[in-house]
């Protein structure tokens, strides 16, 4: 029933859109290696949404269909990486004397997200992940009509590398590794997911930017910040991960199951430089990563400051159900959290 197209809704926390959009990124991605002659482990590939409150993807199997893996994207995936598309798309973009092109110049570009309109919509994203549970913004905004192309090439890109990850998973045989724990997620009856090694999770890494980086270039859409997509995505989890300790938590971080996202957006753009020099596209390299490095610090610095403020007047992040997974008598994360339903 996981891809049941013809239902609404397959569950309380499913997104049928993002579902189906899913759906056919995959269709996308797998196309491209395909291509390349890159299997991903002979099984078919189904596709469900769910509340994990980690903005991203996991690859899993079950105990009643020896014949597909499940792909789970977070509820709010495209929503999350959408919204980043955008406040990047505007950074680039905005004062930029050759309008619509996305700027190389990181001092216009630290001009545009110290913008107070920037740092309220960058403070908004980032603090409803946290206080509200969802990346959803309380106020929904479109970008400016100049950043609207850049808009439409990042948001994809974006989308693809947390679905390429798990297909890298899939590719590299890391379910059936010797390293890999297969654990029973509570709540998911006869679902088993997969908590993979660190060197596993960076390795999908990889594969996930060789592949999201060889679908943009296949659907004529290369651009040097699609290219970066990877970094942008790692880049704005690692910000995510620094809103949650806030609160002296980890809420909504990965580190439960994957290496810190600081570590991972370290390594993914070194793997990234080495794809560039590959296709000798790479002249642009550092001063792009210097600019995504000085938008993500500034979004960074404006969603903390708001939530130690709220912090300050007594606010707290709402309640959430947590959802694990159980080995030997031990919790471990798996899927994060969710909001708790109530009336407000």
């Amino acid at each position: 029933m996981f891809n049941r197209g013809d239902l609404e809704k397959i569950s309380e926390f499913d997104e049928p859109d993002v579902r189906r959009s899913t759906s056919a990124l995959v269709d996308i991605l797998t196309k491209t290696m395909t291509d390349a002659e890159m299997k991903t482990g002979g099984r078919r590939l189904m596709v469900s949404s769910l509340a994990s409150g980690q903005v991203n993807a996991l690859c899993a199997t079950n105990s009643w269909d020896e014949k597909h893996y499940h792909i789970f994207v977070d509820a709010d995936l495209t929503v999350f990486c959408h919204s980043i598309a955008k406040l990047f798309a505007e950074c680039l973009v905005r004062n930029n004397p050759f309008p619509g092109e996305a700027s190389l110049d990181p001092v216009l570009v630290a001009d545009n997200i110290r913008d107070p309109e920037l740092q309220k919509r960058a403070a908004d994203l980032f603090c409803s992940a946290v206080m509200r549970g969802t990346p959803r913004a309380s106020e929904p905004w479109p970008p400016s009509p100049a950043a609207m192309m850049l808009v439409g090439l990042l948001s994809p890109a974006l989308n693809m590398f947390p679905i390429a990850h798990e297909l890298g998973h899939l590719h590299l045989g890391h379910l059936e590794a010797e390293q890999t724990r297969q654990i029973g997620v509570e709540g998911l009856e006869d679902l088993v997911a997969s908590v993979y090694s660190h060197e596993d999770e960076f390795q999908a890494d990889v594969v996930g930017s060789i592949v999201t980086m060889q679908t943009t270039i296949r659907l004529r859409i290369p651009h040097i910040y699609t290219a970066l997509a990877p970094y942008i995505f790692l880049k704005s989890v690692e910000t995510l991960d620094a809103c949650f300790e806030v609160f002296g938590g980890q809420a909504g971080a990965m580190s439960f199951t994957h290496p810190s996202a600081t570590e991972r957006a370290r390594k993914i753009r070194d793997a990234i430089a080495m794809q560039l020099r590959y296709h000798n596209t790479g002249k642009s390299f550092s001063a792009a990563v210097r600019v995504v490095d000085i938008i993500s610090d500034g979004m960074r610095v404006a969603a903390v400051m708001n939530l130690r403020r709220l912090r300050s007047q007594g606010r707290v992040p709402r309640e959430r159900i947590r959802l694990r997974v159980a080995e030997n008598g031990t919790d471990v994360r798996i899927l994060g959290l969710f909001p708790r339903l109530d009336d407000q």
